[in-house]
């Protein structure tokens, strides 16, 4: 006997390889099967994304290609006028919780700086 089929899986392995969200497959969106978790840390990974491209842009400084790790709270706080509560994502540390969405942003250099891996037209 084979295997039953997982229904969750979508056979979607690349996100970015995917020509309609709305549409993976036998009319199914993409994000059909989103828990809280998965809105949750899509919400971070967006976030986090857009902040180290808004401080790049804004700082117009080729010297400072992104935000240092200890700062990252407060330009959070800066620009999208909330809170970052690394805890509530169960971790100790803004880089443990940086580290849960490594395909997004990532830290690099001796400042820790933190820097979308993603293009800015994304």
């Amino acid at each position: 006997d084979e295997p039953e089929p997982d229904p969750t899986d979508l056979g979607v392995d690349d996100v970015f390889g995917v020509e309609d969200v709305l549409d993976v497959g036998k009319g199914e969106p993409l994000f059909s099967q989103f828990n809280f978790e998965d809105w949750t840390m899509m919400s971070l990974r967006f976030e986090m994304h857009l902040l180290a491209h808004a401080f790049r842009r804004d700082a117009n400084d080729p010297d400072r290609v992104g935000i240092n790790v200890e700062h990252l709270a407060f330009y959070y706080q800066k620009y999208f006028k909330k809170t970052l509560n690394h805890k509530l994502f169960g971790v100790e540390t803004v880089q443990e919780m940086l580290d849960m969405v490594k395909d997004t942003v990532v830290t690099s250099g001796r400042g820790k700086v933190v820097e979308s891996l993603l293009p800015d037209d994304m």
